[in-house]
């Protein structure tokens, strides 16, 4: 490994360890998978203040090719002007009530924060799929249960849960109001499931 590359390597390792013996809190909650979380500002000002004492500059870009959108996080040590890189690819968000930038807003803010946490070692159990309870839950019974509007999931377009609720409100087993006890739903989409719905 050349030289210039040890440089990079060991200014981002110490940025690590001064990252993991912060007691920063994490700000952000998940309400409906109830876990806690660190946001993209928290994320962000972690990697900061190390890179501030180290000397390193985080260079992000969002590209889009052939095979998709990716996200690239360059490392470099202001000093020597050496390099790491690093890259995921990522997806568009599904965000309601948004237009195209706005979302594309959204994907590079949340790539631009998961390739922070990649780099500098950030890591959220949350996300880890063995934190979790992966044991089959029982079957609810029947009866039924009134949700409080707030904690209801969106219904997005181009999800399978819309789908659904497209089909059976075409079969005419369901109406919109139907949906509404289970989803929250925007103009937009209750305007195409009106469309449906004659």
């Amino acid at each position: 490994m050349p030289e210039s590359s040890l440089k990079v390597l060991t200014k981002l390792k110490a940025c690590r360890a001064a990252i993991k013996a912060s007691d920063l809190r994490k700000a952000g909650r998940n309400k409906y998978s109830e876990y806690n979380y660190y946001t993209p500002e928290q994320v962000n000002e972690l990697v900061y203040g190390a890179c501030l004492t180290e000397g390193l500059f985080n260079k992000f870009s969002l590209i889009r090719d052939t095979n998709g959108l990716h996200g690239w996080l360059k490392v470099i040590d202001i000093e020597s002007g050496e390099s790491e890189s690093f890259q995921m690819s990522t997806e568009m968000p599904v965000i309601t009530a948004t237009n195209a930038s706005q979302q594309m807003g959204g994907c590079a803010t949340f790539t631009n924060r998961y390739l922070l946490m990649n780099a500098y070692d950030i890591v959220e159990n949350s996300l880890d799929p063995d934190s979790q309870d992966n044991r089959p839950q029982k079957t609810p019974s029947k009866r039924t249960v009134v949700l409080d509007p707030e904690e209801l999931p969106w219904l997005n377009e181009g999800t399978p849960e819309y789908e659904v609720v497209k089909a059976a409100i075409v079969s005419g087993k369901r109406t919109i109001a139907d949906a509404r006890k289970k989803y929250k739903i925007n103009r937009k989409i209750a305007a195409l499931l009106e469309q449906k719905e004659i």
